[in-house]
């Protein structure tokens, strides 16, 4: 009778592993054929609240503002990022760089570029905090960390749509740079960008770990 019965609990989970592997696989192909710009879109909504804090700080001997922006968003969470402008602020437009950084990022990566000159420098924020981890399941947190990394292209979009929109922004030299973790979201950023209508004055692709072939298939 025990016999039996562990010979059922085995051919149980094993059935069960099956049917999860399964639907891996299923989700896997699925996920595999869709249509990955078409996917992405679906995350660029509109800008919905703006927060700002401003401060000022010698960089490099030279005089920064500081502006700490959070942008409420109607589909892609909090966008958030530090743009460093020269003080005092020049009466013409100036370019503006975007960065996705690596283990650095936001404000924190503005730190390593010296003699930033007459430019206004974007340190951007990925949307999910690697602190989340230790806070929740890992099989839930794989799930949320997918979607913070289809958020960032949509972001970025936003990013520089809300840019544009800037007095001290040249609409004109708007460019992005990405390096270390962040040179994987270029290409995507790029085509998304380009089939929304916007085009950049340059992109950078720095220290992806690859091939850059191998990063932009």
């Amino acid at each position: 009778m025990l016999a039996t019965v562990l010979r059922w609990l085995v051919f149980t989970l094993v059935s069960l592993m099956g049917f999860f592997v399964l639907g891996l696989l299923i989700l896997g192909l699925y996920q595999y054929q869709r249509n990955p710009i078409a996917l992405l879109q679906r995350f660029v909504g509109h800008v919905e609240r703006i927060h700002e804090f401003r401060f000022y700080t010698t960089h490099h001997d030279e005089r920064r503002e500081y502006r700490d922006y959070t942008l409420i968003t109607s589909r892609c969470d909090t966008i958030r990022f530090t743009v460093s402008l020269p003080e005092p602020l020049p009466d013409t437009p100036l370019p503006v760089i975007i960065i996705l950084g690596g283990l650095e990022i936001g404000r924190n990566s503005l730190q390593y570029i010296s003699r930033v000159g007459k430019n206004a420098i974007v340190g951007y924020e990925y949307p999910y905090s690697p602190s989340y981890w230790y806070q929740g399941t890992p099989i839930r947190e794989v799930f949320r960390i997918r979607r913070a990394v289809l958020e960032v292209p949509a972001q970025i979009v936003l990013l520089c749509q809300w840019l544009k929109q800037q007095s001290w922004a040249d609409t004109l030299r708007i460019n992005l740079m990405g390096y270390s973790f962040g040179a994987f979201f270029v290409p995507a950023i790029f085509v998304l960008g380009k089939k929304l209508g916007i085009h950049w004055k340059a992109v950078g692709i720095v220290y992806g770990g690859t091939n850059i072939y191998g990063l932009l298939k």
